[in-house]
């Protein structure tokens, strides 16, 4: 092992830290994943003609990404602990490469925004006609979802599928695309804030990694 400052060896646990947390929450993620995708429950949201595409793609994306979390957060706390340089360089090339996607998404973002929001919308008034023309299982949970999360009602303010306002009788009259443009816009800036955190967050694991795979190739000179 080498023989490392106090300064130094806090690094080390700090940095072995954040790899258990990250693999705890890749973890987290690969399961909630899973579940989404083979438990009964939510198997009918994979079974619809226009949605099914959509959650299939994002459950998958999840799986990958919470199985990549926790490879990653199990090569930095294997690296931390041993001490390895071959192992820490690994981690800090795969890491890289992470902030890099990272930079390069938030800047698709931001220049896409008003893309993704279209596509929303369109998503939304698919599935909502669909829906009215078939009523199967699949679109009338997505819809009624959509309506009873955003407290909404079709793309118009009066229609079918009106859900009741809380603790009323009187149902519902807004309109959806409202609702999910106002949801875009206010969920803005925790979604900012989130991308910020992660980048520091990964930025404190380049540098840590980076000062401790110098200091312990310096001392096995």
């Amino acid at each position: 092992m080498a023989y490392l400052t106090c300064s130094q060896i806090c690094m080390k646990y700090l940095l072995f830290i954040f790899n258990f947390v990250f693999l705890l929450a890749g973890t987290v993620l690969f399961a909630v994943a899973l579940w989404l995708r083979f438990n009964s429950k939510t198997k009918s949201f994979f079974e619809g003609e226009l949605s099914a595409s959509l959650f299939l793609t994002g459950v998958h994306i999840l799986i990958v990404a919470g199985a990549l979390t926790m490879a990653l957060g199990f090569l930095g706390c294997c690296g931390a602990v041993r001490e390895s340089p071959s192992t820490l360089g690994l981690f800090f090339f795969i890491l890289i490469i992470i902030f890099i996607l990272e930079v390069s998404s938030g800047i698709w973002a931001i220049a896409n925004s008003k893309k993704v929001l279209q596509n929303v919308e369109r998503f939304y008034n698919e599935t909502y006609y669909e829906h009215l023309s078939k009523k199967t299982g699949i679109l009338t949970k997505t819809i009624n979802l959509i309506h009873n999360t955003l407290h909404c009602c079709g793309p118009k303010k009066h229609s079918p599928t009106c859900p009741k306002k809380d603790g009323a009788s009187q149902k519902v009259k807004r309109s959806c695309y409202p609702a999910i443009r106002s949801l875009f816009k206010d969920k803005l800036e925790i979604i900012a804030l989130v991308g910020l955190s992660l980048g520091l967050l990964t930025i404190f694991g380049l540098v840590s990694s980076m000062v401790l795979i110098y200091t312990i190739r310096r001392h096995r000179m």
